[in-house]
């Protein structure tokens, strides 16, 4: 999420998410709808919704967007290693900040992997 500029209007963030949601019966239609209201809003160059089924082991990938330009990668298999940040993140819902890692743009950049529960 870049910290140039005006804060963003969650209120329209979450406007978009609820519109995703109710404007379909298809459910996977709604999980990328409400992950594009979350990506419009807050920007981030990687960003996933997974769901986890009490039959299967493991997270499944509902909804991604990878936002480097044709990159793959970053929310396909990272949940498969149990020791990558975001697969940390996501399973065991704790944040972890001041990662470096490279920006969109190609330079150093430092973020943080957020479970949005």
């Amino acid at each position: 999420m870049s910290i140039d500029g005006p804060s963003p209007d969650v209120l329209s963030g979450l406007t978009a998410a609820v519109a995703a949601v109710s404007g379909t019966d298809d459910v996977d239609i709604a999980l990328s709808g409400v992950l594009s209201a979350g990506v419009g809003l807050l920007r981030p160059t990687v960003a996933a919704i997974y769901l986890s089924d009490p039959d299967r082991a493991g997270l499944i990938r509902a909804a991604a967007h990878d936002g480097r330009d044709g990159a793959t990668g970053g929310t396909g298999t990272a949940v498969d290693d149990p020791d990558d940040p975001f697969t940390l993140a996501a399973v065991g819902r704790v944040a972890d900040f001041e990662r470096t890692g490279v920006s969109v743009g190609g330079t150093e950049s430092t973020g943080a992997y957020l479970p949005l529960l």
